[in-house]
């Protein structure tokens, strides 16, 4: 399967046809019949990063290897434990350390956390 294909088949999953898709989106439909006919590779990044975000899935997966990978977890998703870990995180030296380390992430300067009223 292409990834146009892909990519086709998660609209109609989520919007029934293409037109419902563009209609709610902005979108052109005739931006959308040249993607599916000419590839994905002619179209605008802002565009592909738009439908990716709409369709809730990574754009290097859509781009890449052809396996799409809807993201998993949404910002009001986020749970207590979350936020003790990003706190964690951000106040202990240590545990960002550990963390960088682990997740061969380069490190970070300290943030500085405060309580937004």
């Amino acid at each position: 399967m292409t990834r146009e294909e892909l990519l086709r088949e998660f609209i109609v999953e989520k919007y029934g046809s293409i037109n419902s898709f563009c209609m709610e989106n902005d979108i052109s439909p005739s931006t959308m019949s040249s993607i599916f006919k000419r590839g994905l590779g002619g179209a605008s990044g802002d565009l592909i990063l738009k439908i990716c975000k709409i369709l809730n899935i990574s754009a290097d997966k859509l781009l890449g290897d052809n396996k799409i990978e809807r993201r998993t977890m949404d910002i009001h998703e986020v749970t207590r434990f979350d936020l003790e870990l990003l706190t964690s995180y951000y106040e202990k030296d240590e545990v960002r350390e550990a963390i960088n380390i682990l997740l061969g992430l380069k490190p970070l300067p300290p943030k500085e956390i405060t309580d937004e009223k």
